[in-house]
């Protein structure tokens, strides 16, 4: 099976979208993060009507992301039916999928091991309703991990952090987006805090022992892949760095790069996931310099790794 490289877009913003995206035989991901891009009726309408003008140009290579920000669905029933809307419009206009975190972000200081349990069996519940609405879909829908702590360390969901998180969660057409990024900042913070560099593990409610290619374990259910690295430590008190900024390329992270060649490597074991998506940080979302330089790295990588040869991968060139 083949893979294929991928550009985000924001999903309101119809500027950031490149027709000639599908002619390199890359795909697209429309992304909104935040409550009211569901909610206004004038927003939603945007995000609908550039839905509408991409998949007739992308067909099954356009993905949709839902977003993050105050999108409680398993608690809110409003945002709830919008993502049953959802999943019936990716279904009608051919989407080939759709990603979506667990959505239970509360203040770092709200979380303890009891409430992340309590969320996990309420997440649980809600995920076999997930997979029951899926049966016979067209498309899948990537649940994705999140990163341990929140980029500003104010908030957190520990729902869906590491690959054990995702034990009975997925079948079907129901599976799981593995992002990079999130998950290379998650094994870095439990390094810290195991050897004490990081004196802060009361904020994690859920920790766990783990290493960069555990991720491996569950490929078999990963569809769909984020890649880009991080820079920077998100500090709950104290010194040093205090924010976590996404979207860097494997060269300039904080993780060796050496350690993304491994994990890129360990991705070709994901025979059901078609597309990876680049979600790297940019000055402009018009021109995407730095997200092609990424998508260039693992290129060549792909093309000369042995984990790679039994899967074709003539659709990652580009133009």
């Amino acid at each position: 099976m083949s893979v294929r490289f991928s550009f985000p877009f924001l999903a309101t913003d119809w500027s950031q979208f490149d027709a000639g995206w599908g002619d390199e035989g890359c795909g697209a991901e429309a992304v909104i993060f935040d409550r009211s891009d569901l909610v206004d009726s004038a927003r939603w309408a945007l995000v609908e009507t550039n839905l509408r003008r991409a998949a007739p140009l992308m067909g099954s290579r356009l993905l949709f992301h839902f977003p993050v920000n105050e999108s409680n669905y398993v608690e809110d029933p409003l945002i709830r039916d919008r993502l049953w809307y959802c999943l019936d419009l990716a279904a009608n206009l051919g989407l080939g999928g759709i990603v979506l975190h667990s959505n239970i972000v509360r203040p770092v200081r709200a979380w303890s091991p009891e409430s992340a349990n309590v969320a996990t069996l309420a997440f649980l519940d809600f995920a076999a309703l997930l997979a029951r609405r899926l049966e016979g879909a067209p498309m899948w829908v990537g649940l994705e991990n999140m990163p341990i702590m929140g980029n500003d360390a104010l908030d957190l969901d520990p729902t869906l952090v590491f690959p054990a998180d995702f034990a009975g969660l997925c079948s079907g057409q129901l599976g799981i987006t593995w992002d990079l990024c999130h998950w290379s900042y998650s094994v870095h913070v439990v390094e810290k805090i195991l050897t004490r560099e990081l004196n802060e593990r009361d904020f994690y409610p859920r920790l766990r022992e783990a290493q960069y290619l555990d991720f491996a374990r569950i490929c078999d259910r990963i569809v769909h892949f984020h890649f880009s690295g991080f820079r920077g430590l998100a500090r709950v008190h104290g010194g040093g760095v205090k924010q976590c900024h996404e979207g860097v390329g494997p060269w300039e992270a904080d993780v060796p790069e050496a350690v993304y060649e491994q994990m890129l490597s360990a991705m070709a074991g994901a025979t059901r996931a078609q597309t990876i998506t680049f979600e790297v940080a940019e000055e402009s979302y018009r021109v995407r310099p730095r997200t092609r330089a990424v998508m260039e790295w693992c290129r060549r990588r792909i093309a000369e790794d042995p984990a790679w040869a039994s899967r074709s991968h003539t659709n990652v060139g580009f133009r």
